[in-house]
């Protein structure tokens, strides 16, 4: 199983999205959440916080992680 997180960013009633600019032809120009998998030996909390960091130079800690998830 690969275990993939998500962030939904709201920043005054503004939502932070992605366009796809490279990899697969069909996802070009597209807009999307961003996610992540989850590494082994990792946590969701470390995937999310690595995302934003990378796409978007946002750096964020976590003290827990929301309980937003179905299993």
């Amino acid at each position: 199983m690969i275990k993939v997180v998500t962030a939904l960013i709201k920043v005054n009633n503004k939502y932070l999205i992605e366009k796809h600019t490279t990899g697969d032809f069909n996802m070009f120009g597209k807009w999307l959440f961003n996610s992540r998998k989850v590494e082994q030996n990792k946590n969701e909390m470390h995937a999310i916080e690595r995302e934003l960091k990378e796409k978007f130079e946002i750096i964020i800690k976590f003290k827990e992680l929301p309980n937003y998830t179905k299993k």
